[in-house]
């Protein structure tokens, strides 16, 4: 399942690129027409980042549902396949909450990526206005002139509750990393408690990590472990640990 997860991120991570390079050429686009500039112009373009990160969020939105929906049901399963309706949309729900607070940072960072595009576009427009009123050049001299100086260095990036920076397309696909490392390892524990089992073990596919084996306890309960909600940061965005009945 970890080869899923990475697969699913993977997949995410590339979908979003092609979004960023589609934003950049549909600039292009509109820059290489006669009167690029012009209020028909900047709708044109308006209108097609629009779209396109409608077509971004919608893509992404189901490649992590189904990708989600695949590890709950493996989780229950695996370790409670008798788990009740009720309690199964009890974690549906759970789940859902956290899929839609991962697609609200897809669309933050999807808006935040085609304001950096817009930019261009109005810097693009400014200097254009500068070489026809600073320079006296025509109006297409003043668009090759704009051409010539266009930054197309487009620095894409979002920060994170910490502060750091981090290129978009690679933020996206660590945010959905979080949210599928965490809904494996959620359901695993919410079907073993339901299931009456308290006890649970952190496994690696490398048996030679330092926490690979340890023994917890899923509500507290039992003496002389560590609480799960104690060591859920060993389920980071990039963690390889699942959760084992033994």
């Amino acid at each position: 399942m970890r080869h899923t997860i990475t697969e699913t991120a993977l997949m995410i991570e590339r979908c979003y690129e092609a979004f960023q390079m589609q934003m950049v050429g549909c600039l292009m686009h509109v820059l290489e027409e006669p009167a690029p500039t012009s209020p028909g112009a900047r709708a044109r373009l308006g209108a097609t980042l629009q779209d396109a990160q409608v077509q971004i969020l919608t893509t992404i939105g189901s490649t992590v549902s189904l990708a989600a929906e695949g590890l709950v049901n493996e989780a229950i399963q695996s370790f409670n396949p008798d788990l009740s309706v009720p309690n199964r949309k009890t974690v549906t729900k759970g789940i859902e909450q956290a899929r839609i607070e991962f697609m609200q940072q897809v669309a933050r960072a999807a808006s935040a990526d085609a304001m950096v595009v817009t930019r261009s576009m109005r810097d693009f427009a400014h200097q254009a206005d500068q070489a026809m009123s600073v320079r006296g050049a025509s109006y297409t001299g003043a668009v090759v002139t704009a051409r010539m100086g266009m930054d197309t260095d487009f620095k894409m990036f979002q920060t994170d509750s910490a502060g750091r920076k981090w290129p978009s397309a690679l933020y996206v696909k660590t945010s959905a990393r979080s949210f599928l490392v965490s809904t494996r390892a959620e359901t695993s524990v919410y079907a073993l408690a339901q299931a009456g089992v308290d006890t649970a073990v952190v496994r690696y596919p490398n048996p030679e990590h330092p926490n690979h084996g340890l023994q917890f306890s899923i509500t507290g309960a039992t003496p002389d472990l560590p609480a799960y909600p104690d060591i859920r940061e060993l389920w980071h965005p990039n963690s390889d640990a699942y959760v084992s009945k033994e």
